[in-house]
């Protein structure tokens, strides 16, 4: 009999052969930064960059995204463009509203709303800080699907998960930096990798959001991939 212990054993030893075998297919996607966006502020610092300030929580994008239900995979971007999405706090603010930012020191991030106040902390893991650049990242693993327990996804990812899982292992990641003229963006890299009928697969995908300052006008609604005159 398949414990649920054993079966978490197994699914993550066989993370390493997944992203071997990754290697020999998959899809890619890689959008460059705008050019007719301001550039992104300087990288140089070693510790958390500088992400004070009220921004409004509607974001624009590069690229196209899908948000099609065929998957309800964690760790996964579904054309979320909501500020406080990306900062892993989602649902406390209202998509016309705004979102305050401050740093009262290294380890704190404080997410501000009309509503109140949520603390991100760095040595709990709800971010991390390289090169000027904060990051938020999720994983999840094969079948880890919304609403069901880790025990159940763990024996099903030993039985069933190896021959049908789409995304064995599952990685979303926000990296955010300030641009030149005080907005907010984020680099946003998403990457499934598993097996489809025991054929290797991976796909992953680089976009960009930007959230403009509370100051500037509000992103217009319509086509969210041409930025240009939605922000100045």
């Amino acid at each position: 009999m398949v414990t649920a212990e054993s079966a978490h054993r197994i699914s993550l030893n066989i993370v390493p052969v997944l992203l071997a075998l990754a290697g020999l297919g998959g899809c890619v996607t890689r959008d460059p930064y705008p050019d007719y966006w301001p550039p992104l502020a300087a990288g140089s610092d070693p510790g958390c960059p500088d992400l004070a300030g009220r921004y409004h929580v509607e974001a624009i994008e590069t690229g196209t995204c899908y948000a099609g239900d065929y998957r309800a995979y964690k760790a996964e971007w579904r054309c979320q463009f909501e500020l406080d999405w990306a900062l892993g706090v989602d649902g406390i603010a209202r998509s016309d509203g705004w979102i305050d930012l401050s740093q009262p020191d290294p380890d704190r991030l404080m997410v501000t709303t009309e509503h109140g106040t949520r603390v991100l902390r760095r040595t709990d893991g709800d971010f991390r800080c390289e090169r000027g650049v904060l990051e938020i990242v999720e994983h999840a693993s094969a079948l880890s699907e919304e609403g069901e327990s880790s025990t159940y996804n763990a024996v099903m990812g030993t039985s069933v998960g190896l021959a049908y899982a789409s995304g064995g292992v599952n990685t979303l990641s926000r990296r955010f930096r300030r641009a030149a003229d005080g907005s907010l963006v984020a680099e946003l890299y998403e990457s499934s990798t598993g097996l489809i009928l025991l054929v290797p697969y991976h796909r992953s995908e680089r976009h960009y959001l930007r959230w403009a300052t509370w100051e500037a006008p509000a992103p217009e609604g319509g086509d969210r991939r041409d930025p240009a005159g939605d922000i100045p």
